[in-house]
């Protein structure tokens, strides 16, 4: 490591700054990748502190490596590495210098932040979503999911619905994979991801409140977003106040039911240990929508019957559902 920063200071930044404006020109693209490998061979030998080092004397130096290059490469190579707290602190040089990172080198920290295994990863990965607010950095969708997804498993609740409200803040900045603003789709996807996060939290009047915020927002819900929160009362238990939601949805006061609903119904019945509630759904609530059982759904329905001692109602059930030619 001394013979390559030998290198680089004695030798390479040196024939950069005498070389002339044309001949540079013609070797920017040899000597970028000179030091991005320089960079990458450091990062994957283990010698951080030499990039930190590095990011700190650039301003000092007439280096020829532009600077939102150089250090795009060394987030890029301390996040290969897994050192995503050490690419926070060059965004935090870049920022002193008046430089804003790129929104892929941004989300490459704050993603690889919220997939670590380290001890309060999430929260610092929720802390650099938020400063990063400064400079327009909104996360992607996939980042958006894994961080709330962490967020509520560690019970973080508040900072996570701090994330959801930035996702629906309108922007230009708010893409769909790096598009324009996809409008209320989006804003109920975004929703429906929170929704699913909070599953972890087995509490579903938070789902709940959800529902009526997305209500009070004028966003309307869509089958996902009402599955998700049957299927949270579902899980806790709680299958009545599955059934009243359903029965709202049945009435038109939010969008049709589809076999999943019914399906999840159903599954929460037999958790409860009510078969014939869920034979009710099965049989009757189900024919009368025109919606058709699939294998998923009996599969669910013989799994609950058998796990009750149920077993002659089970062999009823298979019957139908040969009779029903549902393979």
């Amino acid at each position: 490591v001394d013979a390559a920063m030998d290198l680089v200071h004695n030798h390479l930044w040196p024939t950069m700054a005498a070389t002339d404006g044309h001949q540079l020109r013609e070797d920017q693209e040899v000597i970028n990748a000179a030091f991005a490998d320089l960079v990458q061979c450091l990062c994957a030998e283990g010698f951080f502190h030499v990039v930190f080092r590095i990011a700190e004397e650039m301003p000092q130096r007439r280096c020829h490596v532009p600077d939102e290059f150089a250090y795009a490469q060394m987030i890029d190579s301390l996040c290969r590495s897994g050192q995503h707290h050490g690419a926070s602190r060059i965004v935090y040089i870049m920022r002193k210098r008046g430089l804003c990172p790129s929104a892929v080198s941004y989300n490459c920290i704050v993603h690889g932040l919220c997939t670590s295994p380290k001890p309060g990863a999430c929260l610092r990965a929720h802390q650099l979503v938020m400063e990063g607010t400064s400079f327009g950095y909104r996360p992607r969708e996939v980042t958006y999911k894994v961080l709330v997804d962490e967020l509520c498993r560690e019970n973080e609740l508040t900072k996570a619905k701090d994330v959801l409200e930035l996702m629906l803040q309108p922007s230009s900045q708010c893409r769909k994979d790096g598009g324009e603003d996809a409008g209320d789709e989006t804003r109920i996807r975004m929703y429906n991801v929170f929704l699913g996060a909070l599953r972890t939290v087995d509490n579903p009047s938070e789902q709940l409140g959800v529902l009526v915020s997305m209500l009070q927002a004028g966003s309307k819900p869509d089958v996902i977003t009402m599955n998700t929160v049957i299927h949270g009362f579902c899980k806790s238990g709680r299958a009545q106040e599955a059934r009243r939601i359903l029965d709202d949805m049945l009435n038109g006061k939010f969008c049709a039911p589809d076999v999943v609903t019914f399906t999840t119904l159903i599954s929460g019945y037999l958790d409860a240990g009510d078969h014939a509630e869920a034979l009710d759904v099965l049989h009757t609530l189900m024919p009368r929508r025109r919606c058709s059982p699939t294998v998923i759904t009996y599969n669910c329905v013989l799994k609950g019957l058998f796990g009750l001692g149920q077993v002659d109602t089970a062999m009823q059930v298979l019957e139908e559902m040969n009779a029903n030619n549902v393979a």
